[in-house]
């Protein structure tokens, strides 16, 4: 309990780093201000609520006294009356305050004193109030003010020179900028090293990322697997893998050895000039981090946030036919009753009775789909470097895009020369990476499926990653698949209508069905398709007919002849 007679007193404790908390000083001021209140008379607050600590912020850019900031809050219940006047306020110096310029720190220093509050200073005891008439004071307090703002410019333009030197000799010879590197290196002999065991983590990360798992997803994995987390506790406090810290790995380009050079520009940190190539040793090769960015653009662009244990075949694939909405996954419990049901995503809203049908028994029409397109790769190694290659591409495209984009912008506002040849020479990449990509598509699309027995034992859509690669294939050829349901004589039948969709329209058109899977019950399936290459592939599976094919050819022709036409 506070004693109600006694004025009250609160101690505000100020450090601009982290380090600076690492030390001795926060117990020292603690009890130098425990001491004074001792020997005044005044009633020290000690609950979380009344005392006011900011740790790593600094008083020079007024940060202590933003929106988070504890002196705000102080401020705050001043204001409120939660604090009354006549209150004291303790800080050690008032540089822990204030360390703007003089103006500025002395107008927050005046108006914590127009408020009522006293203010006291530890190092060298003096007191401040409202109502003090000794000028003298108030004078040295506006020097010691500028003093320290001055103080705080001159050690901002040494580091900022020392910095500058830095960078430059990073540029010119590669000398190490000092212990400050990436987790997954140290300094040592004045070389950075790789720590081996961290580096395999990163490259777990991105390995993760690419078979399909997204950060939560992947933050879920190292800390079941007890994988110890970078950086200090300090900052880190529960020691856990987060969404940001995988998002800074996955989108750091000091995997490949890279150096940015950065400056602060308006308050705002931006790149100085180009990268340095292989200043830090590489860790992560182009092709696997390019196909991590590809992996993690195709989840944004399709907003996919959300992951269960089981991935969905039908993401971004499947479509209902009663209504279009998306096809999602639905965990009705866990076996031997329970099952997981792929259904409409609109049925849990209420707005469409479609059927659901269980997820094992959809995976067998989605093999008999794959048998039926340029899916071979999935089976066989030599060809997973085509998809491979892809995907880099894709990845390194996105980039390419991103930095044509942001040079241009910047031509907007400084026309230049450099900025003209570095806009021509991505402009090059982008139509050589588009190149690329369109002719390793062309020779995916020879991957025909000639044995069905033997491409369904060799098949994985039994394991997360080998249900993603599937999935991803059919998203890469464009197929969307119509799912639904109708009654028959002899029962329900379900059928999956597979259609090569254009990139900006979904176009259902007769000419654009590709294969249509029928079923009663998941054991035996009944195939339609319009083109002839199909068909012929469906007589060499033996689950089409020779008519079937045939009428395939003949409708073709007709297409053809209206074209024409």
């Amino acid at each position: 309990m506070h004693d109600s007679q006694r004025p009250k007193a609160f101690s505000y404790i100020r450090f601009s780093s982290l380090e600076q908390a690492k030390g001795d000083s926060y117990r020292r001021q603690s009890e130098a201000i425990k001491s004074y209140c001792t020997k005044n008379g005044l009633d020290l607050a000690t609950s979380e609520e009344y005392t006011f600590f900011d740790r790593g912020i600094s008083a020079y850019k007024g940060a202590n006294v933003g929106v988070d900031g504890q002196l705000t809050r102080f401020i705050k219940l001043v204001e409120d009356g939660h604090i009354k006047k006549g209150s004291y306020l303790i800080v050690e110096a008032l540089d822990r305050l204030s360390r703007q310029k003089a103006s500025v720190a002395f107008r927050r220093f005046s108006e914590i004193l127009d408020m009522g509050i006293n203010i006291y200073t530890l190092t060298d005891g003096r007191l401040y109030s409202k109502d003090q008439e000794d000028f003298t004071q108030l004078l040295i307090s506006i020097v010691y003010m500028a003093q320290a703002h001055n103080e705080s410019a001159i050690k901002g333009e040494r580091v900022q020179r020392a910095w500058t030197q830095k960078k430059k000799q990073a540029r010119e010879t590669n000398k190490p900028l000092g212990k400050a590197a990436p987790y997954w290196l140290e300094l040592k002999d004045g070389r950075y090293t790789v720590i081996e065991e961290r580096a395999q983590v990163v490259r777990r990360i991105f390995q993760l990322c690419i078979s399909g798992r997204g950060r939560t997803a992947t933050g879920r994995i190292l800390n079941n697997d007890q994988v110890p987390v970078f950086g200090s506790t300090a900052r880190n406090k529960d020691g856990l893998w987060a969404t940001t810290s995988i998002a800074r790995i996955l989108n750091s380009r000091q995997v490949l050895g890279e150096y940015q050079p950065t400056r602060i520009d308006n308050g705002k940190r931006v790149h100085d000039g180009l990268p340095v190539k292989d200043y830090f040793p590489r860790i992560i090769s182009d092709d696997l981090f390019y196909q991590a960015q590809a992996a993690q653009q195709s989840r944004k662009d399709e907003k996919i946030t959300r992951q269960s244990d089981s991935f969905n075949l039908w993401q971004r694939v499947g479509q209902c036919d009663h209504c279009g909405g998306t096809i999602h996954l639905l965990n009705k419990g866990k076996l031997p009753k329970g099952y997981f049901y792929v259904a409409c995503s609109n049925k849990k809203k209420g707005t469409c009775d479609a059927r659901m049908i269980r997820q094992e028994k959809a995976d067998l029409a989605f093999r008999e789909i794959l048998a039926k397109v340029d899916s071979l790769s999935l089976v066989q190694d030599n060809e997973n470097s085509i998809i491979s290659a892809i995907e880099q591409a894709s990845g390194e495209l996105h980039t390419e895009r991103e930095h044509l984009h942001k040079k241009a912008e910047l031509m907007e506002l400084h026309s230049s020369v450099i900025l003209a040849e570095q806009l021509a020479r991505h402009e090059a990449r982008i139509k050589e990476l588009e190149s690329v990509i369109t002719e390793k598509k062309k020779a995916l699309s020879t991957n025909k499926v000639v044995s069905k027995e033997d491409f369904f034992s060799k098949l994985d859509i039994e394991s997360y990653e080998g249900r993603n690669q599937a999935n991803n294939l059919l998203k890469r050829l464009n197929i969307i698949v119509r799912i639904g349901s109708m009654v028959r004589p002899k029962g329900r039948q379900y059928f999956f209508s597979a259609f090569i969709a254009d990139d900006y329209t979904h176009n259902y058109e007769y000419e654009n069905l590709r294969i249509e899977v029928r079923t009663y019950d998941f054991e035996e399936f009944k195939h339609h398709a319009n083109s002839s290459s199909v068909t012929e592939l469906g007589l060499i599976h033996g689950d089409m007919s020779q008519d079937q094919h045939q009428s395939a050819k003949t409708g073709e022709e007709l297409l053809e002849r209206i074209r024409e036409d």
